[in-house]
């Protein structure tokens, strides 16, 4: 039960950052044209974000179901870093 809660939450927050970075820019600038403010705050969701935030969740989810996951976390960040665009 704990580790589904564990996951659940670590599934969730990475949701959320992955929600942010993509959203956020449709957000400020929808409220720039509806205000007639202009926003700075810019952000870009570049894929490499996209390649992490699913890699992390894959990998919870993995660890949810009990499955054989590495569990090395210097191995398991060269594997993540390894992604490049």
């Amino acid at each position: 039960m704990r580790r589904r809660s564990f996951g659940t939450l670590g599934v969730a927050l990475n949701l959320a950052v992955l929600c942010y970075f993509k959203y956020t820019n449709f957000i400020l600038d929808s409220l720039s044209a509806l205000t007639g403010v202009r926003c700075v705050c810019q952000h870009r969701a570049a894929a490499r974000h996209l390649f992490f935030t699913f890699q992390q969740i894959a990998y919870l989810v993995d660890v949810m179901r009990g499955a054989k996951v590495e569990r090395d976390i210097v191995s398991y960040t060269l594997f993540v870093s390894f992604f490049r665009i």
